[in-house]
């Protein structure tokens, strides 16, 4: 007898969603989920208990229930009681080797401060919040502020020192590998890779491993103008293997992020022995793979689905939040008063990210110092130019305008637009809302006024969800 579920309704893109719709995506997972067809309630079960299994310690070989957390303290409220009842990393306390203990206490071993710190300390590695301890209060203030947060990134070497990035991310070097109790999804028959018809040398012929398996990696780009990539191989340089370049574009390893893929490649010419490539999630999918199945489990990515579980509380769209005027009435541009403060997730995540990374040169290695283009017009009326790196975006100026007759008009050309400020004297910080890139020509008419103009030049990325978790949680932290 056939098996039949609930069919899924499709939508094509812009299309409105309705309820209904939404009912019928309910049934059609609820159809499969009650079938049973390869155990689905119990890898459910399974997936969310590798997220919370083990929260608190043992305390000599007294051990607590590794479902603990499901069988009794899911059930209490924060009002009937503590738990635990000692410190983070001690006995019966909190298990810092699990990944909620992990991101909210830190994990020595893994380098990663608690996030408090890589929220709110810069030693740890946080983003700063404060300007030598004090709350910003003046346009400059936040100026400055917003450089050492974004930090600097060099463009023609991929050297990135940026504190919003770092604490925007560091919870991603939580992980484990394929058979630790955590963070891992229950697994099955995965298909995998093609092996490549060339076999690989043996790296070193006086140990007792046996030559690695040649496979082919590759990526299948999600972009339009891209094209795919396909390494060579899996190959591995050794003392056994002539020339030392043999293997030279194969692939040791691949880190797969929210953000990104960092595929190592050996290079002989590097003094480490590999490259990096970095392949936005954005522009690539790896795979797909249809090779011979092998038994195995995947990343459960279950720190993501906390995260965006925290952000879905605070989305907003400006749009949503306006009420549809009546018949005859003139459009409000009031939101409603409970939706007045949430944030508009949807622009923000399609905007230019104002933290992202200024363009920067890295001198001597390992350090990257921003530079930030300025110049300073004096009475007279100025014009200059700017090239914007091919990777980089103009996203926002900083004007400083002193003693003026008349206010400044100041004019912005670039291939996408012309953007014409009028400012007054003083400080302003003025977001573009429109990111140009290319070569932008920038005319200034202070007629008597000194002027003094700033430019951030910056990596062009719109943000992930990791960032608006970012920015949610330290605004908090500020408040």
């Amino acid at each position: 007898m056939a098996i039949t579920f609930t069919r899924a309704p499709t939508l094509a893109p812009g299309d409105p969603v309705t309820s209904t719709q939404i009912a019928k995506l309910a049934a059609a997972f609820n159809d499969r989920l009650r079938s049973g067809l390869g155990d689905p309630s119990y890898r459910l079960a399974f997936y969310h208990l590798n997220l919370f299994r083990q929260l608190r310690n043992p305390s000599g070989w007294l051990w607590p229930s590794q479902v603990e957390f499901f069988r009794a303290y899911q059930m209490l409220r924060p009002t009937q009681g503590e738990w635990p009842l000692t410190g983070p990393g001690d006995p019966e306390g909190t298990n810092v080797n699990n990944p909620l203990g992990a991101y909210v206490f830190g994990n020595e071993a893994a380098d990663l401060p608690a996030e408090e710190d890589r929220l709110t300390s810069p030693a740890a590695g946080g983003i700063p919040l404060r300007l030598d301890g004090r709350a910003p209060a003046s346009p400059l203030d936040y100026w400055t502020l917003g450089k050492l947060q974004r930090g600097a990134w060099d463009p023609a070497t991929g050297a990135i020192a940026s504190p919003a990035f770092t604490a925007a991310r560091s919870w991603a070097g939580i992980r484990y590998t394929r058979l630790a109790p955590y963070g891992n999804s229950y697994g099955s028959w995965l298909p995998m890779p093609e092996i490549l018809g060339t076999a690989c040398d043996d790296p070193d012929t006086t140990d007792d491993y046996p030559p690695p398996i040649n496979y082919e990696i590759k990526f299948s780009a999600l972009t339009a103008g891209l094209s795919d990539i396909t390494y060579p191989g899996t190959c591995v340089p050794g003392p056994s293997i002539s020339p030392a370049d043999k293997y030279d574009g194969h692939v040791a390893a691949v880190f797969a992020f929210q953000w990104a893929y960092y595929v190592f490649v050996y290079d002989s010419t590097d003094p480490t022995g590999y490259h990096v490539d970095v392949l936005s999630t954005q522009d690539y999918l790896e795979g797909p793979y249809t090779g011979a199945p092998k038994l195995g489990k995947r990343e459960g990515q279950h720190l993501p689905r906390v995260l965006n579980a925290f952000i879905r509380d605070f989305r907003g769209a400006w749009a949503g939040q306006i009420p549809e005027p009546p018949p005859g009435a003139p459009p409000s541009g009031d939101p409603p008063h409970w939706l007045r403060h949430a944030a508009d997730i949807q622009r923000f995540l399609r905007s230019q990210y104002l933290l992202a990374p200024a363009r920067g040169i890295e001198a001597p290695p390992g350090q990257v110092s921003a530079s930030y283009p300025s110049w300073t017009f004096h009475p007279a009326s100025t014009s200059t130019a700017h090239t914007l790196h091919p990777d980089c975006c103009l996203s926002a100026i900083f004007l400083q305008v002193a003693n003026p007759e008349h206010p400044i008009r100041l004019d912005i050309v670039g291939p996408e637009a012309h953007l014409t400020y009028t400012f007054p004297a003083g400080d302003t910080i003025q977001v573009l809302p429109t990111p140009l890139t290319g070569t932008v020509a920038i005319t200034c008419r202070p007629n008597t006024a000194t002027v003094h103009l700033e430019l951030i030049e910056q990596m062009t990325y719109k943000p992930d969800t990791c960032d608006l978790f970012l920015l949610l949680r330290s605004s908090a932290a500020i408040m």
